[in-house]
């Protein structure tokens, strides 16, 4: 192969390679806009589930206010209930643990109200109730 040969075929080489590269950048400018697109997209749908999580915190702050009114409620309407069984003389550990039916259950409560219960029909039916919990 002559020198004019070898020239003309290293510049073809060169045009081929010349071709790639141009069509490697088109590529990678073209995956870049995709990429673009989808970092576009997921900032969207961040921006959105911050909103999202603004408005749910919002809701829990208002939910946690009205279980603080609701608890605080409960206490005065179980301080009312606690005067009107005394005021019927019924005693307060009885009341207690009559008030919304509801039964004690653990044994430290179940002592407790025991131990705070006067002497009578009313502690003993109660012992008499919770004996396997008190001596188990």
């Amino acid at each position: 192969m002559t020198i004019q040969e070898q020239l003309q075929a290293a510049q073809a080489d060169l045009e081929n390679t010349r071709a790639e590269l141009a069509e490697a950048r088109e590529t990678v400018a073209t995956g870049n806009a995709e990429l673009q697109q989808q970092l576009a997209t997921a900032n969207e749908a961040v921006t959105n589930a911050n909103a999202e999580i603004e408005t749910l915190n919002a809701n829990l702050a208002t939910a946690n206010a009205r279980i603080t009114e609701l608890e605080a409620a409960a206490q005065t309407a179980e301080a009312r209930a606690l005067e009107i069984a005394a005021s019927q003389g019924i005693p307060q550990a009885e009341a207690t643990v009559n008030a919304g039916g509801t039964e004690p259950q653990t044994k430290e409560e179940i002592v407790a109200i025991f131990n705070s219960m006067e002497p009578g029909k009313a502690r003993s039916e109660f012992f008499a109730k919770h004996r396997e919990v008190l001596f188990g």
